[in-house]
């Protein structure tokens, strides 16, 4: 039988969990304690999935996405070392009944998800696991604090170690009315990590938007999909703008864990690194789209001569455009260069 404390670390960590994953409402309390206790859920998905499809599919992620490979590979290695069962869960998100633009996308989200299982299931190779008694599928990993885990090709994994934060609804005030849509009730002030572990959870959306726009700008150049995503770099200047405004909110409110963030040389130039990786596969795609005479506006897709439209994009791009470039979120961007400069 566990002990009150026990009981109590088990909490911590299946909440944590759930609420990274976004299953649960996030607690409104700060990250003080000396022990954080965050976890690792061990599962086994039993997803119906042709054979010869999910080779296909292995295939396709591997050619567009090998950072996504090398993420989904790593998940699985590590589940079957700290858990000891074998997990399929990247085709959970795969809609496998036809290669048609909805598989296309599918493939680019399931790269996205498992860079957040990534994320967190890497820290196990460098914490303490901890097996519940019982029947819990759960591993525990206690570190001061945790870390969360970053892949980048060229630099390899990036630990990022949490420091203390606030809720990142605290600064729902700060927020224009125009942008408390599409993704500010999910990620602000809803059901989210950011209202646990603040802005480590806003850097881990970031990073795993990348990934899921760097594949689908891959395969834009191939002749096997010829759409774009606009939504994709909407995304980018949303988290941009979350984790700036962060910062800004926390540097007026709680100027002791602001300092701290600054002085995690990992967690800025971490930030940073994908902040200017995101920025050139944009530039690129602009070049992309000027050779080739694409022009169908920032509210569209394009597959298969086909044309998609989104209402309503445009404006939005133009608004997260205006609220980047308020002098205090400026201000803050340089502020985090000239704290680590990279190399």
């Amino acid at each position: 039988m566990l002990n009150i404390s026990s009981r109590s670390a088990l909490w911590a960590g299946t909440l944590l969990c759930l609420v990274l994953s976004g299953c649960i409402p996030a607690p409104t309390y700060r990250t003080k304690a000396r022990n954080f206790h965050y976890g690792m859920h061990c599962y086994q998905h039993a997803v119906r999935f042709d054979k010869q499809l999910k080779q296909t599919t292995w295939d396709v992620i591997k050619q567009y996405s090998p950072e996504g490979r090398f993420m989904i590979d790593t998940h699985r290695e590590q589940t079957r070392k700290v858990c000891g069962v074998e997990s399929e869960h990247f085709v959970s998100f795969i809609k496998p009944e036809k290669k048609d633009l909805n598989y296309y996308i599918s493939l680019t989200t399931s790269v996205h998800e498992m860079a957040h299982n990534f994320t967190s299931m890497m820290p196990a190779s460098r914490a303490k696991a901890i097996r519940p008694a019982g029947n819990m599928q759960w591993v525990y990993l206690d570190s001061p604090y945790g870390e969360l885990a970053y892949y980048l090709s060229d630099k390899g994994v990036v630990f990022v170690p949490n420091t203390p934060t606030w809720p990142a609804r605290e600064m729902d005030g700060d927020v224009p009315a125009e942008l408390k849509e599409f993704t500010y009730k999910q990620y602000i002030i809803g059901q989210h990590g950011s209202n646990v572990i603040g802005v480590y959870a806003l850097l881990d959306e970031f990073h795993a938007y990348y990934h899921d726009h760097q594949m689908s700008e891959r395969m834009l150049r191939s002749k096997t999909l010829d759409f774009f995503e606009p939504g994709d770099y909407l995304n980018f200047l949303f988290f941009k703008y979350y984790i700036l405004a962060y910062l800004e909110y926390g540097r007026r409110h709680h100027q002791g864990m602001y300092q701290d963030i600054l002085a995690n040389r990992a967690f800025v130039q971490t930030f940073l690194d994908i902040h200017d990786r995101f920025e050139k596969l944009h530039r690129d795609h602009l070049a992309y789209r000027k050779l080739h005479n694409i022009d169908r506006g920032k509210g569209q897709y394009i597959h298969h001569g086909k044309t998609i439209v989104y209402p309503g994009l445009d404006k939005t791009y133009a608004q997260l455009t205006r609220a980047l470039d308020q002098p205090a979120l400026k201000q803050m961007m340089q502020t985090l260069r000239q704290a680590w400069p990279q190399k």
